[in-house]
This record gives C-alpha cells, sequence and structure tokens, in this order.
C-alpha cells in the first residue's frame, strides 16, 4: 500500500499501529495481508517537495524539529515510522527512552533483542536511518523483506 502512495506522489503522515488492518482467516497466516488505512491527513505532492502539516507522533520523530503542532516532513517520515512499527512489534517497546526530537538525534534505538535475525535488524537500521537521503526507500526496504516471508501480491 504505501509502494503504491509513493509511487503516486502521495504521503500518508500518520502510519501508526491503529491504521494498519489485517485482512484474513487467523488460521490461514500465510493468506493473510496487511491493509494500510485511514488516509485522512494524507497529501499529494511532488517528489522533491517538503510537506508543511501536523503529523503524528510517529511521522514527527523523522524531522529533528522542535515545533509539535508544525512540522516539516519529508517523504520519508511515512518510512521511519513503518521502522518504528516492525521495531515495535519485535521489542514490545519503543527504540528511544523519550519521544522528543532533540533526544532522538543525539541518541542510538535501543538494541533488538537477541532472537532478531541480523537481515531483520539491518532492515530496521535502515527504515530508522536518521538521515533521510539515506534511509531505506519502499522499493529497497521490499527487496530486503520479500526473500524473508511471504508477500502476496
Amino acid at each position: 500500500g504505501l509502494i503504491t502512495l509513493h509511487t503516486n506522489s502521495q504521503m500518508h503522515r500518520d502510519i501508526a499501529p491503529k491504521n494498519i488492518f489485517l485482512q484474513g482467516e487467523v488460521s490461514k497466516p500465510q493468506e493473510m495481508a496487511a491493509k494500510l488505512g485511514d488516509f485522512g491527513v494524507s497529501r499529494g505532492f511532488n517528489s522533491n517537495e517538503i510537506s508543511k502539516g501536523i503529523v503524528s507522533y510517529l511521522g514527527t520523530l523523522i524531522t529533528g524539529h522542535l515545533n509539535a503542532q508544525e512540522q516539516i516532513v519529508q517523504l520519508t517520515a511515512d518510512i521511519w515510522a513503518v521502522g518504528i512499527i516492525i521495531y515495535l512489534m519485535l521489542a514490545r517497546c519503543m527504540p528511544y527512552e523519550r519521544l522528543d526530537s532533540n533526544y532522538i538525534e543525539k541518541s542510538s534505538p535501543k538494541p533488538l533483542p537477541s532472537y532478531v535475525p541480523e537481515d531483520v535488524m539491518n532492515l530496521v537500521e535502515g527504515l530508522l536511518e536518521k538521515n533521510p537521503e539515506k534511509r531505506l526507500s519502499c522499493h529497497s526496504a521490499l527487496k530486503i523483506i520479500a526473500p524473508l516471508m511471504y508477500i502476496k501480491q
């Protein structure tokens, strides 16, 4: 879903667990699909444009700006939020002690548990890259994820 949005010059701006919906039978996990919902604050823009507006706490973490009401947000904020969600699913806690951009800028995420495979750790690291220009794109992330799991096209 996120690849489709970004390919069509759309930014979700509110990627959070509450906006990811599972479809399918729990008894058949290989047939389940995750769907992205709640496009109330999504916005179209051209790929080099920076979006200004209110975003969720997950999206604002990437910006490094202090004003929580209006953030300057790049397309890669969606990618950052996906990294936060995957981290939460794996570690059952937030990667940072505080949701404060100054704190995050100066610190590193807590290490993932030792049971997390190295490939998955590298994926999360790429999604949570602080420099938006070095952060994984949706397409790059999918290339890493595809061999790790069944992906329904």
